[in-house]
């Protein structure tokens, strides 16, 4: 899916320093650091889920 992003240009220099230091793709460094974000985001909201229930099933 295309998506389209306004980096300050701070972190676009940045971007594109990592991307040429590291021989990839500014996309692959974004779509990495979003994957890692969301698996991160999902594992948080799985233990805060999870301790919710444990509350509202001992009562």
């Amino acid at each position: 899916m295309p998506l389209s992003i306004r980096l300050p240009r701070e972190m676009e220099s940045r971007l594109l320093n990592l991307s040429k230091e590291a021989k990839v793709s500014q996309a692959q460094i974004i779509k990495e650091a979003v994957y890692a974000y969301i698996e991160d985001l999902e594992d948080y909201y799985s233990k805060r889920y999870s301790e919710i229930h444990k509350r509202t099933s001992s009562s």
